[in-house]
């Protein structure tokens, strides 16, 4: 009997232990979380402010993608009526994907559709982890170009680079028939 109860105790004891230390640690790492993300909010606000001029666009306040707390990632959805970015930011890197708007889920890395675009296949005009503003300026500069490669008659998930290089630069009466006949394979995105 009386081991039982010290068992008990011991157990409540731990119990209570643990709870003290996910509220102090959770906590904190919630606490700074918000703060980072509230950051970066203000930071993307301050360097896409033109592109949200031009564009028409605004930070979704309820999308991101959901980090474990314990690491520095934050991630904000940018959304604009042609197109939706969504840029990452931790560990010293930022990264930037894009979907259409009509495809919500159907992200790219920036670095893959920028290979698309490019003229000789030799060349990669990749975003290397610089700065938003940096971003900002990339994204103004082929605004054009990326709108029309997420247009639905452009937009192929299921090719490979070179495939999509070829499919986007094709009339589009071939495009249209390419389209009704084959579907994406599923889970083949290239990235």
């Amino acid at each position: 009997m009386k081991r039982s109860f010290l068992l008990s105790l011991l157990f409540l004891f731990g119990s209570a232990l643990g709870w003290v230390y996910k509220m102090a640690f959770g906590g904190l790492d919630e606490a700074f979380y918000r703060r980072s993300r509230r950051a970066f909010i203000a930071e993307v606000n301050g360097s896409f402010s033109y592109l949200f001029s031009q564009h028409g666009g605004k930070v979704n306040l309820q999308e991101g993608v959901d980090f474990p707390r314990a690491f520095d990632y934050v991630s904000v959805t940018v959304e604009f009526k042609e197109l939706r970015i969504r840029l990452i930011q931790g560990r010293g890197e930022l990264e930037a994907e894009l979907a259409p708007t009509r495809e919500p889920g159907d992200w790219r890395d920036l670095s893959f559709l920028q290979q698309v675009l490019a003229s000789p296949p030799g060349y990669t005009p990749v975003f290397e982890n610089g700065s938003l503003d940096q971003l900002a300026g990339q994204l103004q500069t082929g605004w054009d170009q990326l709108v029309d490669l997420l247009s639905e008659q452009n937009w192929f998930p299921g090719l490979t680079l070179a495939e999509w290089r070829k499919f986007i630069r094709l009339p589009s009466e071939e495009k249209l028939a390419i389209l009704a006949g084959r579907k994406p394979k599923p889970g083949t995105h290239d990235r």
